[in-house]
């Protein structure tokens, strides 16, 4: 019995590590990760690097060989996708992407030979149970090959590509304490704003919040002009509202706000006096039983998407 035989047989093999992508429109945020003996996340190592049209696949590219995982998961920033809730056609969960296609192709007046989708249903209580309800991401399916042919090229397996709320969701199946409770989850970029609204890590509501979120925009946007805070707290209240009054769910318990930066945190401050539930900040730190390196919120999407790449790994683990 040779060595590699000895260890597969006591259980020492390796850990598969999954690299999560972030991908913006003009950088990409990403995170390695793999679990521990006990089933946790562990954090090995972030990754943000700018780009130019001319030097994406360079930078993605070099990221993929170096990263040292044999995995990757991708989620894409909003300006890659368009986001749209629509009645679920009558077919089955496993049909729900394909029915999806052609009814999306034709609201959009888009070739459904040149887009691709992804769909998931609203779970089942949403609307009282009255209303059957599904989103649709559009991406265009030039974009989604154009990711998929590099990483083939790369020494990395591509386990998916899906969306950034998608991504802030799954952290949440990661938190025990949170389960059964109604959260509201903010993210605030520079090229734009998203609210979550959840529970147990589902999403019930998604919604895009005006405004661009880098320090120096939050800075002149909403720190100086209480007209431009007020309506995004009025837009965050109105989901609120919504979520309870006619998703027929509880109201919100808890609200948290990923952002990385000081004029971010006074946003937030000055939302949470238009707002009955204050918006904390994410530690995002809590996700992971041991960290190699230091991670902020600004890899929040990141580290979504990779621990979805990790969920197989978790069930097949015991």
């Amino acid at each position: 019995m040779d060595l590699s035989t000895l260890l597969s047989k006591f259980g020492t093999k390796r850990a598969i590590k999954v690299l999560g992508i972030e991908l913006l429109a003009d950088s990409v945020a990403a995170v390695s990760v793999s679990l521990s003996k006990e089933h946790r996340p562990v954090l090995h190592q972030t990754f943000n690097e700018t780009f130019t049209p001319d030097t994406m696949e360079a930078v993605l590219t070099t990221l993929l060989n170096s990263s040292g995982c044999e995995q990757c998961s991708i989620t894409l920033a909003k300006s890659y996708y368009q986001l749209m809730l629509i009645d679920s056609p009558e077919v089955p969960d496993e049909e729900l992407t394909s029915a999806m296609k052609w009814k999306v192709s034709e609201l959009t007046n888009q070739p459904a030979e040149e887009i691709v989708i992804d769909a998931f249903r609203l779970p089942g209580d949403a609307y009282r149970g009255r209303m059957d309800m599904s989103y649709a991401a559009l991406c265009q399916k030039s974009d989604i090959k154009k990711l998929v042919d590099l990483v083939d090229k790369s020494n990395v397996e591509l386990t998916g590509i899906g969306i950034n709320e998608i991504a802030l969701a799954s952290m949440f199946e990661w938190l025990p304490a949170f389960e059964g409770v109604d959260l509201a989850v903010v993210q605030m970029e520079k090229s734009g704003g998203t609210l979550c609204l959840l529970e147990s890590g589902k999403l019930y509501l998604c919604r895009t919040l005006d405004g661009h979120f880098s320090e120096e925009e939050i800075d002149e946007g909403f720190l100086h002009n209480t007209e431009n805070t007020d309506r995004l707290g009025l837009d965050i209240q109105r989901s609120l509202d919504y979520y309870e009054s006619q998703l027929g769910k509880p109201g919100i318990e808890m609200g948290f706000i990923l952002v990385d930066n000081e004029k971010g945190l006074e946003l937030s401050d000055l939302l949470n006096d238009r707002l009955p539930v204050a918006l904390l900040p994410f530690q995002i730190h809590e996700l992971f039983e041991t960290l190699d390196v230091e991670c902020s919120v600004v890899y929040g999407a990141a580290v979504g998407v990779a621990l979805s790449g990790l969920e197989g790994h978790r069930e097949t683990s015991d």
